[in-house]
């Protein structure tokens, strides 16, 4: 007798074979039991604490201090537009950024007192040469209101420059780089892939500038493609020479010398060609800024983000819907500084005198009402949703136009209802 029917002889008889294997099966079974339980419990547990979270975000007031700087670093993507959700804040990777949040917190910053001055902290910019066009656009603009805008990059590549262009001081860091070289478009060609696989493409094509499909017919870029290119980089080109030499007071003429010979080989070149106004590092943009808010040397400056900056001006306009709807108002007006809600922003003869709320989704989605005008619908929105019956959009501009709203039938502005 060996020792395992030993030790199992005092128990009766020696264990069979199939007992041992339903032994094992119903024990392996048992422990997937607990094993799951253990795992639901843990399942429950993260996500209470996830929706927990996502409670007391929502209840969280976003307070703007007084003596703050709009900080804008837009080395993440930048979409025409994003839908934000409340699990955005778990998302660390493909963040992105929307063009009409940054438009709208340019423009509104431009009038907010507790907002003195912006940050430019971006290298570069992950967005389309139009979107990289409208934000320095805004920039611009928001100068016209005397407040400052100071940048500053370890590294400088084009789009981000062109942005950094309309700061009162740029300070790039010594041991970095701009790059400064013009524009090229690169086409990659298959054709000798397919043809290796065998591959038979057929294609109907009619005429000359059709070159979405020559990838896979050509393996060099056609004559008329390269001309169609080269129209559009020299536009895109002139547009940002033009851009540049107007906020830095550099000819046009010295900046295309610049980028052909590629002058800016180092820090020191940028300087000295008047590109950068300073060579420095981060603690040096601090120094500057606190210089400027009168910020002592061992307090904090307040930083904003675009989000916390967004988020607060939203609240804002919300509030005063609150307001109105608490009171039981008639109308719920809004002063601002355009005619109203406009077909297209560049025409103020194309004012939309009348808005029923059914169609504000599709005025969104279509760009109608865009950018810094979004919140203030929403915020008509809630008023309407509250039991306020009518609400206006009006120019403030306008003599009077509070009183003509209020007190005539004669309107001003748009009225949603």
């Amino acid at each position: 007798m060996n020792e395992y029917e030993q030790n199992n002889s005092s128990y009766g008889k020696p264990e069979t074979r199939s007992r041992k294997f339903w032994r094992v099966v119903f024990g392996s079974m048992l422990g997937f039991f607990f094993s799951m339980i253990l795992v639901s419990i843990l399942y429950m547990v993260m996500l209470i604490s996830m929706i927990g979270t996502l409670a007391s975000a929502s209840k969280e007031t976003t307070t703007i201090k007084n003596n703050s700087v709009l900080q804008l670093n837009l080395n993440q993507s930048v979409a025409e537009r994003v839908i934000e959700t409340p699990f955005d804040k778990f998302n660390t990777y493909n963040a992105q950024i929307g063009l009409n949040d940054i438009l709208a917190c340019i423009k509104n910053a431009a009038t907010d007192p507790k907002i003195k001055g912006i940050y430019l902290n971006s290298a570069t910019v992950g967005a389309s040469p139009a979107s990289v066009k409208e934000i320095h656009d805004a920039l611009v603009e928001f100068k016209k209101y005397g407040k400052f805008i100071y940048a500053y990059s370890d590294v400088l590549a084009q789009n981000g420059y062109y942005l950094a262009s309309v700061a009162d001081k740029i300070i790039l860091n010594p041991a970095g780089s701009l790059d400064f070289k013009g524009y090229a478009f690169q086409v990659m060609f298959y054709k000798g892939l397919i043809d290796k696989l065998d591959v038979d493409v057929q294609i109907l094509r009619h005429g000359q500038f059709k070159s979405a499909v020559e990838p896979y017919i050509l393996d060099k870029m056609s004559e008329a493609n390269r001309e169609q290119l080269t129209v559009l980089s020299n536009s895109l080109w002139k547009v940002f020479v033009d851009d540049i030499s107007a906020a830095r007071k550099i000819p046009a003429d010295s900046l295309n010398a610049i980028a052909e010979n590629l002058l800016c080989a180092t820090p020191e070149d940028a300087l000295r060609l008047k590109m950068v106004d300073q060579l420095g590092y981060p603690g040096d943009m601090e120094k500057l800024l606190k210089s400027k808010l009168n910020v002592g040397e061992d307090d904090d400056i307040n930083f904003v983000s675009i989000s916390k900056y967004k988020k607060s001006i939203i609240e804002n306009t919300k509030a005063a819907a609150k307001i109105a709807v608490a009171l039981k108002a008639e109308k719920f007006v809004q002063l601002t500084n355009v005619p109203g809600v406009l077909r297209d922003v560049k025409d103020p003869s194309s004012l939309i005198k009348r808005i029923a709320r059914d169609a504000i989704p599709s005025m969104i989605a279509t760009g109608i009402i865009s950018s810094g005008m979004i919140p203030k619908i929403e915020c008509c929105f809630e008023a309407l949703k509250g039991g306020v019956p009518r609400t206006h959009i009006i120019d403030g501009r306008v003599p009077h136009s509070l009183l003509i709203e209020m007190f005539s039938d004669r309107g001003v502005g748009t009225m949603i209802l």
